[in-house]
């Protein structure tokens, strides 16, 4: 069986990938940088994950990131981009193959640069919770 982690990012990278406005607004959707990608671009993780047990069910609470990578000076953009990631997001189906997402919920976003010509980097970070379904 996957795990709960593998089966969170891989329907997060799904939902990313076919919601309409996160598409027209990146190049693509990845599970870390690809050396030379062309930004914008979105990278999904990591997950930080915990036990969310039940005497009866496996759980796990997870912490998980997504960044947009965008160009310098593009904060708007960027901040645009992480709305559209929000959306897309919270409205994700709760089967994840072998897990059930039971909570999702918005901790913080965030849109600057490390250096003045920098790319422009937008974190937007969740919290959820996953029960092992065994399907």
């Amino acid at each position: 069986m996957t795990s709960a982690s593998e089966a969170l990012t891989k329907a997060l990278i799904g939902a990313l990938q076919a919601d309409p406005a996160v598409a027209a607004a990146v190049t693509g959707v990845l599970d870390a940088p690809p050396p030379g990608a062309v930004s914008p671009y979105l990278t999904v993780g990591p997950d930080v994950v915990g036990d969310a047990s039940t005497y009866a069910m496996q759980g796990r609470e997870h912490r998980v990131r997504v960044q947009v990578w965008e160009a310098p000076l593009r904060s708007a953009r960027c901040a645009a981009t992480l709305a559209a990631v929000e959306a897309a997001v919270m409205a994700m189906p709760p089967a994840l193959g072998g897990h059930s997402l039971t909570l999702m919920r918005f901790l913080r976003s965030a849109v600057g640069a490390e250096t003045p010509n920098g790319p422009t980097r937008g974190l937007i970070e969740f919290s959820a919770r996953t029960l092992a379904t065994g399907a």
